[in-house]
């Protein structure tokens, strides 16, 4: 069972990566950031297709964050969890779960 602390670690962590996110999406890679890398490359009809289509799929960014995170610890805890368990050592889980956390 997850304990209090744990969980709000993984929400800080994830509302810190959905933080970075928003500041690249709005204040990093502007519309302007896009003009200037990509007019070589492609047209503005098409550049400003490419930036309609962050800004309505940016939420779904803001969703998939904490879910990718999460996913990525516990597959990380798992395989620490499972190269403990094959040196015969008794560890929980959550333990190797909160090592990945707070590492």
């Amino acid at each position: 069972m997850i304990n209090i602390k744990s969980f709000l670690c993984v929400i800080l962590i994830s509302l810190f990566y959905i933080a970075i996110s928003w500041v690249a999406n709005n204040i990093i890679i502007t519309e302007t950031f896009y003009f200037v890398s990509l007019e070589n490359i492609l047209s503005i009809k098409r550049i400003e297709e490419l930036i309609n289509l962050n800004k309505k799929n940016e939420w779904l960014t803001y969703i998939l964050l904490p879910v990718v995170n999460t996913i990525k610890y516990s597959v990380t805890a798992m395989v620490l969890f499972i190269g403990i368990k094959l040196f015969e050592l008794e560890v929980s889980f959550m333990n190797c779960f909160k090592i990945i956390l707070f590492a």
